[in-house]
């Protein structure tokens, strides 16, 4: 049986082989991909259906997470997935000189923010972060493809950084909606250029290549699990159901996964030492879950609505204060996209 994540590696890699029939070009690579009038056709939800016509496609796949509407946001996903993976072919060897790193571009269907990285592995890290996101329905991280020299990434339309202002020192940086994300994939580099808050109140995290390499034992990093309470694991598992496919994977599935992702670019004990690390990581949340869980039958009950609240008035503060319409510059709040 294949994991979610290989499937859709194999759609991918099934769809960039039948690219090699046609003139490479790239009137005929568009023309290969999905239609977005036609995928929209296929989109249940109607509020998720407006969103994706205008081309807002991070906020589509945000609305169908709100909503439960699991089949509209795989749709949302394996398209963009599939327009990313163009870019990429498009632009081999060549993205650094004619994208420009660390820039959002505009390509007619889609806008892509393509950012440069020295290591194979900190590229290989981000789109990690991403599968992570997508195979367990977190929806944290813009769609992500890696290419060994840099990421492509789907820019994120509407999001504003936290950045420092004084009026708002509240805003942490492991805020519960993503703090046990961080913990398990040992990100040792999350601050306010990471991360975007959205008008909606929900967050998505950027800028994840300094993570799971060198996992540090669990004491040795900030987000350990000890700094993990109620409120954060209550955010993470946002239902029944998501704890319940949580805790059914076994310590062998999660060495498979860390594996499959990691074994093109490091050695075989470089990868048992992560992958170790990761088990470990995850057995404790598994663990400590469990108990508070148990000793709490409202668990599932609270939902993330204070926290979106919360980040919905930061994010009209944070617009206010704004000086440029480009997110990703961070001209407006004073931080810097590493």
């Amino acid at each position: 049986m294949f994991s979610r994540v290989q499937c859709r590696k194999l759609v991918v890699i099934a769809w960039l082989v039948s690219l090699s029939y046609c003139f490479v070009t790239p009137t005929a690579v568009f023309a290969t991909l999905p239609n977005r009038a036609e995928v929209a056709q296929q989109l249940q939800n109607g509020e998720v259906r407006k969103l994706f016509q205008q081309k807002k496609y991070w906020q589509a796949i945000r609305k169908a997470h709100d909503l439960g509407s699991g089949s509209d946001k795989n749709r949302i996903y394996d398209f963009v997935e599939q327009h990313l993976a163009q870019v990429k072919e498009s632009y081999a060897d060549s993205a650094s000189a004619r994208l420009g790193s660390h820039e959002v571009h505009d390509l007619g269907e889609i806008k892509v923010f393509y950012k440069n990285i020295d290591s194979a592995f900190g590229g290989r890290a981000e789109a990690l972060n991403y599968d992570f996101s997508r195979e367990f329905n977190l929806d944290l991280v813009p769609p992500t493809v890696e290419d060994g020299q840099g990421v492509y990434q789907l820019a994120v339309e509407d999001g504003v950084h936290p950045g420092y202002d004084d009026n708002l020192a509240a805003i942490d940086i492991d805020s519960g909606e993503f703090k046990v994300f961080d913990y398990l994939t040992a990100q040792r580099d999350r601050n306010r250029g990471g991360l975007f808050i959205s008008e909606d109140g929900s967050v998505a995290l950027i800028d994840s290549e300094r993570s799971f390499l060198k996992m540090l034992p669990m004491q040795a990093l900030n987000n350990n699990i000890e700094n993990l309470g109620k409120t954060d694991m209550q955010y993470f598992f946002e239902s029944r159901g998501s704890w319940e496919e949580f805790a059914s994977k076994t310590d062998e599935y999660w060495s498979a996964w860390v594996n499959d992702g990691l074994e093109a670019l490091l050695t075989k004990d470089e990868i048992k030492e992560i992958s170790g690390r990761f088990v470990a990581r995850a057995h404790a949340l598994k663990t400590k879950a469990e108990s508070v869980i148990n000793e709490d039958p409202a668990f599932f009950d609270s939902g993330k609505k204070p926290l979106r609240l919360r980040n919905r008035i930061r994010y009209k503060r944070l617009k206010s204060l704004s000086t440029d319409d480009d997110a990703y510059s961070c001209k407006g709040c004073g931080c810097t996209i590493l």
